[in-house]
């Protein structure tokens, strides 16, 4: 449980920090391997009878990764703390000798997640576009950045419906 609180306080740590340089992001990749390394050891220790446990936390483990710099820094952490916090969720269940809890596709429930993040930040800047037509006249620019706006939440809802339909058919099946 140590090493997963660790490694949960190094990638917390640096999701707050400012997207660093290429050589930063390099020593936090090299920091967070060895995290990785150290709690995989770990988990190959628990007994045989928690092996759901074990592989799932594993599973999980897989999701953290490093950041390249090519994602966006939000949705890149929204990723990695939702890895884990489901991680952690495994882990402290295990701890308490408590019922593991429900597997969870974390690669939808991520996805989602961070669709919500974009629409939230796309009605802001709407709404804030909106509020300064009512008290001024908007110009080109800002109109046509209302219409960019409108159709990214419109593909917003699309990509959720697609992930909705997806996840009927993962669970159908």
């Amino acid at each position: 449980m140590e090493a997963a609180t660790t490694l949960a306080i190094t990638i917390q740590r640096q999701t707050y920090r400012e997207h660093g340089t290429f050589e930063d992001r390099e020593g936090w990749g090299r920091e967070l391997m060895a995290h990785q390394s150290h709690l995989t050891a770990l988990l190959g220790l628990l007994p045989d009878d928690q092996r759901d446990t074990r592989d799932r936390v594993l599973d999980l483990l897989d999701g953290v990764r490093y950041w390249d710099g090519r994602e966006v820094w939000e949705e890149y952490r929204i990723r990695t703390t939702s890895f884990l916090g489901e991680m952690a969720a495994w882990l402290v269940a295990l701890a308490r000798g408590s019922e593991p809890p429900e597997r969870r596709d974390m690669t939808w429930v991520v996805a989602e997640r961070i669709l919500d993040h974009r629409q939230g930040g796309l009605e802001d800047e709407r709404e804030t576009l909106v509020m300064r037509a009512e008290m001024y006249e908007l110009d080109e620019e800002e109109h046509e950045r209302v219409r960019e706006i409108d159709g990214a939440l419109e593909a917003i809802e699309q990509e959720r419906n697609k992930l909705a339909q997806n996840q009927d058919q993962i669970t159908a099946s």
